[in-house]
């Protein structure tokens, strides 16, 4: 009877034993599944974000402000008067625009980066205008330095478009159905 008992105890223990074995092997089956997938979309977003996003959102950015900076700084310290004002202002216009259109990629991914950039733009135009508009209606007997303000501006909003850029592409690049 104990050599029964014994036996019945030992198949017991030897379902359990088995029980552990299969949670164990479906354990690791399942992580080399999920770490394959991560890999494939870590890839996926790799490209997307390199071969797509990047030279279509971030490289014109970085060129507008590259290309205001070089404008403003060739007027350096010199007043800008009404006419070379507007011509800024309007070229500031069409340049927010163009940089619009080469970014529109950015609406087919999760967030929203193309609003934001919409709203972050429209606000350094607005800002844009009013600088030069209030050192051309200044009467100072020195110039007002006004280019260096402007410069600021471009680079501040280029640089909060650039960190929602790094942000998008921290969480992963999703496509929006």
């Amino acid at each position: 009877m104990d050599n029964l008992l014994i036996q019945e105890g030992s198949s017991s223990s030897d379902v359990f034993a088995l029980a552990a074995l299969v949670v164990s092997i479906i354990s690791v089956v399942a992580t080399v599944l999920l770490s394959r997938r991560q890999e494939r979309r870590g890839y996926m977003d790799e490209f997307w974000f390199r071969e797509i996003f990047a030279p279509s959102c971030v490289m014109p950015l970085i060129e507008f402000r590259a290309k205001w900076e070089k404008n403003l700084s060739a007027v350096g310290n010199s007043n800008i008067g009404h006419s070379v004002g507007q011509k800024f202002v309007d070229a500031m216009g069409e340049d927010v625009a163009e940089i619009l259109q080469k970014i529109w990629i950015a609406r087919v991914f999760n967030g929203d980066f193309y609003g934001f950039c919409e709203v972050e733009l429209e606000h350094l135009e607005d800002a844009f205008a009013k600088k030069l508009g209030a050192a051309q209606w200044q009467k100072a007997a020195a110039p007002v330095p006004v280019a260096p303000e402007l410069v600021d501006c471009v680079t501040s909003v280029c640089a909060r478009l650039l960190q929602r850029t790094a942000v998008m592409h921290g969480e992963g690049l999703r496509i929006v159905e």
